[in-house]
């Protein structure tokens, strides 16, 4: 019944414009507005960022929010959700379950980076092989449990790798699978985290290198949204990417945990299907954590694990995540609260300095509206908040095709562009340096030590080629996305 009026509501509902948190005393940057539209003719030619050269009149002083509302004017506009799924959670199921096999297919080139401590990621990489080097690239960080072939993921990746002859943009696309994720070979007792911005960082730095002088312009999704804010937090005036987006963020890890915990239907509902699923994917790299020290001196922690039919998230991290989720220190924490507190990425908003965007759903059934960090952006320079009416967790769904359009794929493209295209990042700015080394190419701070923790990779030989389809195991795993 309750659905059922839902439903109803939905019909004579009028959708309701979003709601913007800003910066109290808001950067101001240089910005170059060529009047081409989205795909104009300078862009397509050039297919670069150190590609326009705008005369000095051509520039103007914007604050971000200024340039939030002038590059991304889809945002101006209500989100209106598909009919028949009305609210957060019908949105964030269909995002699980809808079928998108047939929608946006990626071919992938999958790079393998090795790291000092012996982990691994995978780097699959889209885009014609005859591209310069100084294309633009669009660096995607995926969800929990996720991987490049998410719907969500190539929703937007298959424009803007697709070529201009197809309409396309002609750019890179780089989507950072976290260990052991997208189909990958977990090779150390380590597990990816929610606050571990080492890998996304080593990622970069093959990039940067690999492709030297190519503008880069990172995306999160869920928890890799967390990951891409802290690292954009952590590294500020040095980052390597010179905008980020943030969809769907946790922020707050504590609270937010607390309250998917104390809420009896998201506990049973939500929070065990992920903690379900994450404890699939640490049954299927069981061998491999407990072929080290470090995975068995957490046997007990684990086998403790697997006798819970179907844990919350809370119950996993408590007996694996705090041990296993990065690296030596901090990990172990004494308490899941202590990692949570650790791994949250709000408290790393006033420290970012590029042009960030995040956007979040009011009805997000995952990521409470209570707890955005609404203090946080007021008090950052450099940050916007755009809190939509409606659209769940990574849903976004309107219209009324079969399968319905991600309303958030234009603001998404339309921020992307405009970071590459209109945003002149300030003179002077520098990113941490690298040597070689024995076959490794490690990140130097500017002593020329490596800090710590050694920031670095070696690349496995060749690249397997890959062509992207929904993984229809994947949708047996609930909220894995």
């Amino acid at each position: 019944m309750g659905a059922f009026l839902s439903l109803l509501s939905s019909l004579f509902h009028t959708p309701q414009p979003i709601t913007f948190w800003t910066p109290k005393t808001p950067a101001y940057i240089d910005y170059q507005d060529h009047p081409y539209g989205r795909f104009g003719p300078k862009f397509a030619e050039k297919g670069t960022s150190a590609h326009i050269n705008a005369p000095p009149e051509e520039i103007e002083r914007l604050s971000i929010p200024a340039f939030v509302e002038r590059a991304v004017p889809s945002l101006h506009k209500p989100f209106k959700p598909t009919w028949y799924l009305p609210n957060g959670h019908l949105q964030t199921i269909y995002c699980i379950l809808g079928d998108f096999t047939k929608v946006n297919l990626v071919h992938y080139y999958r790079k393998i980076l090795h790291f000092p401590d012996g982990g691994s990621i995978a780097l699959d990489l889209a885009g014609a092989p005859s591209l310069p080097p100084t294309a633009p690239i669009l660096v995607v960080c995926h969800g929990l449990a996720g991987g490049s072939y998410e719907s969500y993921v190539r929703d937007v990746l298959a424009e803007v790798v697709g070529s201009k002859q197809q309409g396309g943009w002609g750019w890179r696309g780089a989507v950072c699978n976290f260990r052991g994720c997208g189909g990958t070979k977990l090779t150390s007792p380590q597990l990816y985290s929610a606050g571990n911005t080492n890998d996304l960082r080593a990622a970069l730095l093959y990039l940067s290198i690999r492709f030297p002088g190519a503008p880069m312009v990172g995306i999160g999704f869920s928890l890799g949204a967390g990951v891409l804010t802290r690292y954009l937090g952590e590294e500020g005036e040095r980052s390597r990417l010179r905008a980020g987006m943030a969809l769907g963020c946790p922020w707050d890890l504590h609270k937010n945990g607390e309250r998917l915990e104390e809420n009896w239907f998201v506990r049973n509902t939500y929070s065990k299907a992920m903690g379900t699923n994450l404890r699939l994917f640490i049954k299927s790299h069981l061998p491999e954590i407990l072929a080290h020290p470090r995975g068995q001196n957490v046997k007990h922690h684990i086998d403790d694990l697997f006798r819970f039919h179907s844990p919350s998230i809370r119950t996993v991290d408590s007996h694996v995540t705090k041990h296993l989720g990065g690296h030596t220190p901090p990990f172990p924490f004494a308490t899941v609260d202590a990692y949570y507190r650790w791994a949250s990425c709000h408290t790393w908003l006033p420290s970012i300095r590029v042009p960030f965007l995040a956007v979040n759903a009011d009805d997000d059934p995952i990521v409470n509206r209570r707890m955005l960090p609404l203090q946080e952006i007021q008090g950052s320079d450099w940050c916007v908040l755009g809190v939509t009416r409606g659209g769940g967790h990574l849903g976004w769904f309107t219209g009324n095709q079969h399968p319905p359009t991600r309303w958030i794929h234009t603001p998404i493209l339309q921020f992307a562009h405009a970071a590459i295209r209109d945003y002149v990042p300030p003179a002077g700015r520098s990113t941490p340096g690298w040597e070689r080394k024995d076959g490794w190419v490690y990140q130097v701070d500017e002593a020329g030590g490596r800090g710590e923790v050694e920031i670095g990779y070696k690349e496995e030989d060749g690249e397997e080629e890959l062509v992207s389809i929904e993984d229809k195991m994947a949708t047996r795993l609930l909220f894995g996305r």
